[in-house]
């Protein structure tokens, strides 16, 4: 089995992976254009859509408790997920770090549907079968 044929499929083992879950998502990026909710009076980024809604998979990297640290007065919890996406979805190649990822669907756990993640990282590799981002919340 040549390399070519081994990384293609492990990218559809990932993918299947993906679909299994059924978990859904989109990745936005600011433009640096402000916009004014007419209810709450409060200023936000208008989003561009980076990467349009695809499958993907987020998850906790280990099974170990969050880093921790400390300011003065306050605890600092780094909690860092990764988010997965399909190599060839239209998009996942432009993700970038401030990126901004949401949950649209998530049959296994509806209560994550509006979650969105901070993408804290870029990812590079040449035999990747998934981009996998880290990603804060």
């Amino acid at each position: 089995m040549s390399a070519a044929t081994a990384v293609l499929a492990g990218r559809r083992l990932a993918e299947s992976e993906m679909v299994k879950a059924g978990t859904k998502g989109i990745v936005r990026r600011a433009t640096g254009a402000k916009t004014l909710d007419p209810v709450t009076l409060i200023e936000t980024d208008v989003m561009a859509v980076i990467a349009a809604e695809t499958i993907c998979k987020v998850r906790m990297p280990t099974a170990t408790n969050p880093g921790e640290g400390r300011v003065p007065g306050v605890v600092v919890v780094k909690d860092e997920s990764i988010l997965s996406l399909p190599v060839d979805a239209p998009g996942s190649g432009d993700v970038t770090t401030g990126d901004v990822w949401e949950c649209t669907a998530n049959p296994l756990d509806p209560s994550m549907v509006g979650v969105k993640l901070r993408i804290s990282g870029v990812h590079h590799q040449t035999t990747a079968t998934a981009r996998r981002f880290p990603v804060v919340e």
